[in-house]
C-alpha cells in the first residue's frame, strides 16, 4: 500500500500569512516526502494553489540545473 501524508495549510486569520509561510510549508512537505510515497497540501478554498505549484516548479528547475552541472 502507498503511504500518503496530508499537510494542512492554515487556516490563518490573516491571508498574507499564506505567502509569508509558503517557503516553510513547502520545505516541510519536501522533508516529509522522504518518508511517504505522496504528500498532499490541503489549502483553504479561497487560497490559490498556483503560487505553491510555481514554488515547486522553480525548486525542481534549480535541482535539475544543479544535477546537470554536477554531471548527475
Amino acid at each position: 500500500p502507498r503511504r500518503v501524508a496530508v499537510l494542512t495549510v492554515g487556516p490563518f486569520t490573516d491571508p498574507r500569512l499564506y505567502a509569508k509561510r509558503r517557503h516553510e510549508t513547502l520545505l516541510r512537505a519536501l522533508g516529509v516526502a522522504w518518508l511517504f510515497d505522496d504528500v498532499v497540501l490541503a489549502l483553504p478554498e479561497p487560497i490559490a494553489a498556483e503560487p505553491y505549484r510555481q514554488w515547486l516548479a522553480d525548486a525542481q528547475g534549480i535541482v535539475k540545473s544543479s544535477a546537470a552541472r554536477d554531471g548527475l
